[in-house]
Protein backbone atom coordinates (compact mmCIF):
# COMPACT_ATOMS: atom_id res chain seq x y z
CA UNK A 1 0.00 0.00 0.00
CA UNK A 2 2.78 2.27 0.85
CA UNK A 3 4.53 1.38 -2.60
CA UNK A 4 1.23 2.27 -3.90
CA UNK A 5 0.73 5.55 -2.81
CA UNK A 6 4.26 6.51 -3.69
CA UNK A 7 4.18 5.99 -6.79
CA UNK A 8 0.83 7.53 -7.33
CA UNK A 9 2.70 11.12 -5.67
CA UNK A 10 5.44 10.35 -8.25
CA UNK A 11 2.65 10.52 -11.02
CA UNK A 12 1.11 13.48 -9.66
CA UNK A 13 4.33 15.38 -9.16
CA UNK A 14 5.27 14.51 -12.68
CA UNK A 15 1.85 15.51 -14.27
CA UNK A 16 2.35 18.95 -12.25
CA UNK A 17 5.25 19.62 -13.36
CA UNK A 18 4.48 19.09 -16.71
CA UNK A 19 1.23 21.06 -16.78
CA UNK A 20 3.65 24.25 -15.95
CA UNK A 21 6.00 24.11 -18.74
CA UNK A 22 4.54 26.31 -21.27
CA UNK A 23 4.74 24.98 -24.66
CA UNK A 24 6.72 26.43 -27.37
CA UNK A 25 5.15 28.51 -29.52
CA UNK A 26 5.69 30.37 -33.07
CA UNK A 27 6.74 33.66 -30.87
CA UNK A 28 8.96 31.96 -29.03
CA UNK A 29 10.59 30.53 -32.21
CA UNK A 30 10.75 33.68 -33.55
CA UNK A 31 14.50 33.80 -31.98
CA UNK A 32 15.58 30.57 -32.87
CA UNK A 33 18.02 31.24 -36.06
CA UNK A 34 17.56 28.47 -38.62
CA UNK A 35 20.86 27.38 -40.41
CA UNK A 36 20.67 27.47 -44.22
CA UNK A 37 19.58 24.30 -45.81
CA UNK A 38 18.83 23.57 -50.17
CA UNK A 39 15.93 25.39 -51.35
CA UNK A 40 16.25 23.71 -55.10
CA UNK A 41 18.57 22.14 -57.29
CA UNK A 42 19.29 22.48 -61.14
CA UNK A 43 19.19 19.47 -62.04
CA UNK A 44 16.75 18.35 -59.03
CA UNK A 45 16.96 15.10 -56.86
CA UNK A 46 16.21 11.73 -58.49
CA UNK A 47 15.40 13.95 -61.86
CA UNK A 48 16.06 12.22 -65.30
CA UNK A 49 16.78 15.12 -67.68
CA UNK A 50 17.75 14.52 -71.56
CA UNK A 51 20.91 16.42 -72.21
CA UNK A 52 24.29 17.19 -69.63
CA UNK A 53 23.68 20.34 -67.79
CA UNK A 54 25.98 23.15 -68.42
CA UNK A 55 25.82 24.17 -64.69
CA UNK A 56 24.99 22.71 -61.16
CA UNK A 57 22.82 25.08 -59.36
CA UNK A 58 22.14 25.11 -55.92
CA UNK A 59 19.84 27.51 -54.05
CA UNK A 60 20.03 27.84 -50.49
CA UNK A 61 17.25 29.10 -47.39
CA UNK A 62 19.81 32.27 -46.78
CA UNK A 63 22.98 33.30 -48.30
CA UNK A 64 26.13 30.53 -47.91
CA UNK A 65 29.87 31.84 -48.09
CA UNK A 66 31.27 30.72 -51.06
CA UNK A 67 34.94 30.20 -49.57
CA UNK A 68 33.09 27.15 -47.01
CA UNK A 69 31.09 25.60 -49.78
CA UNK A 70 32.13 22.68 -51.97
CA UNK A 71 30.59 20.91 -54.70
CA UNK A 72 31.78 17.97 -56.34
CA UNK A 73 30.34 15.53 -58.93
CA UNK A 74 30.60 11.50 -59.75
CA UNK A 75 29.91 9.39 -61.95
CA UNK A 76 27.70 6.67 -60.44
CA UNK A 77 30.89 4.43 -60.02
CA UNK A 78 32.46 7.59 -57.44
CA UNK A 79 34.78 8.48 -60.57
CA UNK A 80 35.21 12.15 -59.62
CA UNK A 81 34.24 14.83 -62.54
CA UNK A 82 35.97 18.35 -62.19
CA UNK A 83 33.79 21.30 -62.16
CA UNK A 84 34.63 25.22 -62.15
CA UNK A 85 35.17 27.35 -59.26
CA UNK A 86 31.74 28.16 -57.36
CA UNK A 87 30.50 31.22 -58.25
CA UNK A 88 27.57 33.65 -57.45
CA UNK A 89 26.48 35.23 -60.76
CA UNK A 90 24.26 37.63 -58.81
CA UNK A 91 25.01 39.28 -55.45
CA UNK A 92 21.02 39.30 -54.00
CA UNK A 93 20.59 36.30 -50.81
CA UNK A 94 18.80 34.26 -53.14
CA UNK A 95 21.06 33.66 -55.89
CA UNK A 96 22.29 30.35 -56.69
CA UNK A 97 25.81 29.24 -56.14
CA UNK A 98 26.66 28.04 -59.56
CA UNK A 99 29.46 24.93 -60.62
CA UNK A 100 29.85 25.43 -64.04
CA UNK A 101 30.78 22.07 -66.14
CA UNK A 102 33.81 21.62 -67.22
CA UNK A 103 33.11 19.31 -70.02
CA UNK A 104 29.31 17.62 -71.02
CA UNK A 105 28.18 14.39 -69.49
CA UNK A 106 27.54 11.31 -70.91
CA UNK A 107 24.64 9.17 -70.42
CA UNK A 108 24.16 7.79 -66.61
CA UNK A 109 23.47 8.25 -63.00
CA UNK A 110 25.67 10.80 -61.63
CA UNK A 111 25.92 12.20 -57.76
CA UNK A 112 26.27 15.38 -56.29
CA UNK A 113 27.89 15.91 -52.97
CA UNK A 114 27.71 19.69 -51.63
CA UNK A 115 28.56 21.13 -48.54
CA UNK A 116 27.55 24.66 -47.59
CA UNK A 117 27.53 27.46 -44.78
CA UNK A 118 26.26 30.49 -44.09
CA UNK A 119 27.22 33.26 -41.66
CA UNK A 120 26.18 31.58 -38.59
CA UNK A 121 29.09 29.03 -39.18
CA UNK A 122 26.84 25.51 -39.12
CA UNK A 123 27.61 23.18 -42.02
CA UNK A 124 24.69 21.75 -43.94
CA UNK A 125 25.51 18.51 -46.44
CA UNK A 126 23.58 16.69 -48.91
CA UNK A 127 23.64 14.65 -52.25
CA UNK A 128 21.68 15.12 -55.08
CA UNK A 129 21.13 12.13 -57.20
CA UNK A 130 20.29 12.47 -60.93
CA UNK A 131 20.16 10.67 -64.46
CA UNK A 132 21.44 12.19 -68.00
CA UNK A 133 19.33 9.97 -70.60
CA UNK A 134 21.07 8.62 -73.33
CA UNK A 135 20.90 10.75 -76.68
CA UNK A 136 18.06 9.47 -79.00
Amino acid sequence: MIAFRALSLVVLLSAGVTAFVPPATPSAEAGVRRHAHLVKSEPANDDTIAKSPRAIRLWFSEKVELPVTRVKLADASGTAIAVAALARPDTGDAAPVTATLKAPLKAGGYVISWSAAAKDGHAATGKINFVVRAAR
